[in-house]
């Protein structure tokens, strides 16, 4: 009977292990968020539990003990240390690492030290969040309703997207697209994004190209080069990451060939500068309004422990010509900045769009 009983428990046992394993594949196969995109745990070599894990209870446990403190401290002097993208700029970062043993008191005072200690880069796309700004980015990843979409005059199909940060923000998009299908051309809003997950604009470039490269970024990961690609192939994404190619479902080409313009201002950023870049590159729409913010970087953010994240720019992007616009921007085809009532930047995109079918 202890033998039979054993047995079961040895049985249980493996297959729970067989559901994590299932259930790590799936979350990495529908995962919406690279590198700026998918959250990660915060350990060396996280486990199968840890990553997992991802789906954990809303409350984490505080940090309480000093060990702990200078444990969580040290923890993320370690993750920047291996993954910026400016190694260049350590060459006083060891003085940090026990810079406060014994100082720290609580997990106010070990925020403040953390914040200090990150200053020091001179990288605003490197922070710490603490636990209610963690948990706000997770809220945003579910949040819905971020794609409005009409017809314009002159049978002209207008989308906008607010954000990229949402996992729903691809699948609103192809809803969207597919109850404009009878457009004639198309104005594409990204004025005001200021990006999130890079997946999910590869995902929506794809709804109006055949096929093309999307970005490349060049960085540091784990203290190694990184290297990765991605682009559009006619059946599938393509992602190649330090030579190791990937591939995953596409979505169809919902716009043909149909004229696309696309609108930014000076708070297009990141993933739709991205977006609006590769379309651009790839001769498959013109872009119309003021010059992008100039936000060229990746980054990565990994959970800690106690519910809390940092977030590490880790990389430069790449547009499909092969440009960083990172402190630049873009410059639009149509330099259009006029103040005044009503959305004269749209009306001029629509004009532009109607003189274009006629030909």
């Amino acid at each position: 009977m202890a033998a039979l009983l054993y047995f079961r428990q040895f049985l249980l046992l493996h297959v729970r292990r067989v559901l994590l394993a299932a259930c790590l594949a799936l979350l990495l196969i529908l995962s919406p968020c690279l590198g700026g995109q998918v959250l990660l745990p915060a350990c060396s070599n996280p486990s199968l539990e840890a990553i997992v894990g991802l789906a954990r209870p809303a409350a984490a446990p505080p940090i309480s003990s000093h060990s702990a403190l200078e444990e969580h401290f040290h923890r993320i002097w370690e993750l920047i240390a291996d993954n910026t993208m400016y190694p260049e700029r350590l060459a006083t970062w060891n003085s940090w690492e026990h810079k406060f043993d014994g100082r720290l008191s609580g997990e106010d005072d070990t925020e403040k030290a953390i914040k200090e200690m990150i200053e020091s880069l001179h990288d605003d796309y490197t922070y710490f969040k603490n636990l209610a700004q963690t948990k706000a980015r997770e809220q945003e990843l579910g949040e819905r309703n971020v794609v409005t979409w009409r017809m314009e005059p002159d049978n002209i199909g207008y989308i906008n997207i607010r954000t990229f940060a949402s996992r729903h923000t691809s699948d609103e998009t192809k809803a969207a697209l597919q109850m404009l299908a009878s457009a004639d051309a198309y104005v594409l809003d990204l004025r005001g994004n200021k990006g999130g997950c890079v997946d999910e604009a590869h995902q929506i470039c794809a709804m109006f190209l055949d096929k093309g490269k999307f970005t490349s970024m060049r960085g540091r990961l784990y203290n190694e080069p990184y290297y990765e690609e991605l682009s559009i192939g006619q059946t599938r994404l393509r992602v190649i990451t330090n030579g190791i190619a990937s591939e995953r479902r596409r979505e169809a080409n919902l716009t043909g060939r149909k004229p696309v313009m696309v609108l930014v201002n000076n708070n297009t950023r990141s993933a739709s500068e991205m977006l609006a870049g590769s379309l651009r590159d790839n001769k498959r729409a013109r872009i119309l309004g003021s010059k992008t913010f100039g936000k060229g970087v990746v980054q990565n953010t990994w959970i800690l422990d106690n519910g809390t994240s940092i977030k590490i720019a880790i990389a430069n992007y790449y547009l499909p010509g092969g440009k960083c616009i990172n402190g630049s921007g873009i410059i639009p085809d149509y330099m259009y900045v006029v103040p005044g009532q009503g959305d004269q930047q749209l009306s001029e995109a629509v004009r532009l769009l109607t003189e274009a079918k006629k030909h």
